[in-house]
């Protein structure tokens, strides 16, 4: 049956011709395999988005992290800011430098996890028995959402290395 009202109509024939025979209602069931196929659309709808909000968190974290991490990074690194900005770099060259740095180390963070995550895709295909490839729309949104997440929480780690005066900055690393 091509269509969703000529199987309807065939649950229909099948239920009066067993309950013509069996003539108990407890015993019979039929049902059309589009409603079993309708509840599993359902079910993985909610499952994909479960994991899509388990990932929107996962992002948010990473993203903290990442900014900690580079707050670190131009905390440590304040002695050279300082002889940059002593010998004459403006506020944009310190920042365009950090926001390089970002850029690079969170463009080769997301082509790791992409790769990790379409190895993990093949390697549980394969020890399930079944060909499983990524979705190629599951890779698009992963480096899209990467490309969106890694300037927010980067460019407030590169505007605080803006900020040192450079005479404090040599002074604090040369403990004077």
């Amino acid at each position: 049956m091509r269509s969703v009202s000529k199987a309807n109509d065939g649950v229909e024939l099948i239920q009066k011709f067993l309950m013509d025979i069996l003539k108990n209602k407890d015993l019979i069931r039929v049902t059309a395999m589009s409603k079993i196929l309708d509840s599993m659309n359902k079910q993985m709808a909610m499952i994909s988005g479960l994991a899509g909000g388990i990932a929107g968190i996962s992002l948010l974290v990473a993203g903290v992290g990442v900014m900690n991490i580079m707050l670190v990074s131009v905390t440590e690194r304040t002695r050279e800011i300082g002889i940059r900005k002593s010998l004459g770099a403006n506020k944009g060259a310190i920042m365009q430098q950090f926001i390089i740095e970002a850029a690079v180390t969170s463009s080769i963070g997301g082509i790791i996890g992409i790769l990790f995550g379409c190895s993990a895709t093949a390697l549980v295909g394969k020890a399930a028995g079944v060909t499983a490839h990524p979705a190629l729309n599951a890779v698009v949104i992963a480096f899209g959402s990467f490309c969106c997440h890694w300037p927010v929480f980067r460019v407030y780690a590169c505007q605080e290395s803006c900020r040192f005066k450079s005479h404090r900055c040599i002074k604090k690393r040369l403990n004077i």
